[in-house]
């Protein structure tokens, strides 16, 4: 039975997966990318909803330039369009240390200066996305003829600071940031994100920051949803979450080159009790219903009639748990009647409310 109808807002659910190996070029493409993507896929259309892939298109993109693993990218390219035929989405996701890769004795040598889009020039910006978005289209356009993308994550959420990456956004075309988990913060100087101090709304229209609302801009933030936990509880999700990798998948995390392990990423979960995304492969099955319901309950009075909940996930860290972790989440949108969407079709919703609230 629906539990939201306190307010005309209307919920909807965004199911997000960054698409991606590791950051160090690690990883086995079949079981790090291809093969829980399906099982992610098979999940959602079980439960009728539609996925979003946030496809890393520069590492797909450097693949498809080697001749011994042009047959990887043959098989991302072969998948992605197969789930954009299907009615799933796909949007834009960058790690900047694959501009410029190059395949050496068997390994990647990727340039980790570049790991943070916020910190890069404007040209490497500008270089990023509309490679980016140019191997994108390219790859859709020959299932889609009049594809678009609209949405970007940043890799990492190393999106600050954002006013080269947004402006460059809009001049592609890009009217949708989905990279702010409000709240969160990083402190790794390799990887640093701050979201202290983003917005409290369930989206905003951003120019040069986005943590900040600013009417004048021409994108939305769209952000990962975030809700507060009592720590106790929040320590037992951590210590039952996952926090491993999908069947057959190998690979170390590194953060601006700098090597983290599983335990080094556990032990900065446990120091930053209390907050946590909405994250199908890193929470417990009881645990992502409560912030999602925190998300929806603490945006329920918003003036606007549209609510959405961005849900998150990596195809390499999708396990058996976090098979039950996101049907779980996807019973939740059921029984609320809540309304799985993606960014594309979640536009028309937002400029329709915004109409609304001028009207009204």
């Amino acid at each position: 039975m629906k539990r939201f109808a306190t307010s005309p807002t209307e919920v909807k659910l965004l199911l997000s997966v960054d698409y991606e190996i590791f950051g160090n070029g690690d990883g086995d493409i079949e079981c790090c990318v291809i093969k829980p993507a399906e099982r992610i896929r098979a999940i959602v259309e079980d439960a009728g909803g539609v996925l979003t892939l946030f496809v890393d298109a520069l590492e797909f993109a450097a693949m498809q330039e080697v001749d011994d693993l042009r047959y990887q990218a043959d098989k991302v390219i072969a998948q992605l369009q197969a789930f954009v035929s299907a009615g799933h989405r796909v949007e834009l996701h960058l790690h900047p240390q694959w501009l410029n890769a190059h395949w050496e004795k068997q390994h990647w040598s990727l340039d980790h200066r570049k790991w943070r889009i916020g910190d890069l020039s404007r040209k490497d910006v500008h270089q990023s996305i509309q490679y980016g978005m140019n191997w994108l289209l390219e790859v859709l356009r020959t299932t889609d003829p009049e594809y678009r993308i609209v949405a970007f994550r940043a890799g990492g959420w190393c999106i600050q600071p954002s006013a080269n990456t947004l402006k460059i956004l809009n001049n592609e075309g890009i009217v949708i940031d989905s990279s702010v988990a409000p709240s969160l913060r990083e402190t790794a100087k390799e990887g640093w994100f701050d979201f202290s101090e983003a917005m409290t709304k369930p989206y905003w229209r951003v120019r040069d920051d986005v943590c900040k609302e600013d009417h004048e801009g021409s994108l939305w933030e769209v952000p990962i949803a975030v809700g507060n936990l009592a720590p106790i509880k929040h320590l037992l999700a951590i210590r039952g979450s996952q926090g491993g990798l999908a069947q057959g998948c190998r690979g170390k995390y590194v953060k601006g080159g700098a090597l983290y392990s599983r335990y080094l990423n556990k032990l900065r979960k446990f120091l930053s009790l209390g907050k946590s995304m909405l994250d199908f492969c890193t929470l417990d099955e009881d645990t992502i219903r409560r912030v999602a319901d925190y998300w929806v309950h603490a945006h329920s009075h918003s003036i606007n009639t549209v609510l959405p909940v961005v849900a998150i996930g990596h195809t390499k860290n999708f396990t058996d748990k976090s098979a039950k972790t996101l049907r779980s989440l996807l019973d939740w949108g059921v029984q609320n009647e809540v309304v799985f969407t993606d960014y594309f079709t979640l536009l028309d919703a937002i400029y329709d409310s915004e109409r609304n609230n001028k009207n009204g």
